[in-house]
């Protein structure tokens, strides 16, 4: 009798301590799943609010000057811009790194306050290795957090 009354105390406390686990790994899990969630929906609004337009393209000497501007809901830092990716050619199918020489782009914030502001045009000068030919021309923008914008230039 005494042993019995031994035993369902041990299952009663093994319970209790399997259940605490079993709770435990729940609510870990929770906060794991709560994090990741709220990791996304900030980099979702994050591109909701970017956005860019190609406005205005044009040879000028050995380059090619693009106006591009924000018209997106947030302003967009200088990491952000010297962090983008470019692409131009008749298929936008050369990728150009920020940088001074041939087959590099660079930028003129035009604000002078480090910061891609809402409405404000950037200038992107693109580089090119060799004589930049005839139109069409195809520029392409990629920011880091994947927002694109894409543009033909005729003439």
């Amino acid at each position: 009798m005494v042993s019995e009354g031994v035993t369902t105390a041990i299952l009663v406390v093994a319970g209790v301590v399997i259940a605490a686990m079993v709770v435990s790994t729940i609510i870990s899990q929770y906060y794991v799943v709560d994090s990741t969630i709220k990791g996304a929906s900030r980099g979702l609004e994050d591109r909701l609010k970017t956005r860019v337009e190609i406005v205005h393209g044009a040879v000028e000497g050995d380059h090619f000057v693009v106006f591009t501007k924000n018209t997106g809901r947030r302003a967009v830092a200088v990491k952000e811009i010297e962090s983008m990716d470019v692409y131009f050619g008749r298929r936008c199918e050369t990728l150009y790194k920020l940088g001074t020489g041939p087959w590099t782009w660079s930028y003129e914030e035009l604000e002078g306050d480090s910061v891609w502001s809402i409405g404000e045009t950037l200038v992107l000068r693109i580089r090119n290795g060799t004589t930049i030919g005839p139109p069409p021309y195809c520029v392409k923008i990629v920011l880091p957090n994947g927002v694109t914008s894409e543009g033909v230039i005729v003439g």
